[in-house]
């Protein structure tokens, strides 16, 4: 991989801020840095806000407003176990 690139994560969430946290410690702690998190969240945005303020790349946005034409425009991208379930929910 380039040194350009970015690499995307998609992570659903909802109403699971006390393992969000390890989530994202998580993806910190990988040896590959250059990431941006997107956080679809649903109904507990507040709580999230307030546990990432601190912590760069990370965007949260609602879930029933990220669609799949928001997933094409990323050059690379990581989904978690659960945002596959949830998308093949959402458009199977």
């Amino acid at each position: 991989m380039s040194d350009r690139q970015i690499v995307d994560i998609i992570m659903p969430n909802y109403n699971k801020g006390k393992y969000l946290r390890y989530s994202i410690q998580s993806i910190i702690q990988q040896t590959f840095k250059k990431w941006r998190l997107i956080i679809l969240d649903n109904n507990s945005k507040n709580k999230i806000e307030k546990s990432i303020r601190n912590i760069p790349n990370i965007k949260v946005t609602d879930i029933n407003h990220f669609s799949a034409f928001d997933i094409i425009k990323f050059d690379k991208i990581v989904f978690t176990e659960s945002s596959v379930k949830e998308l093949e929910k959402r458009y199977s």
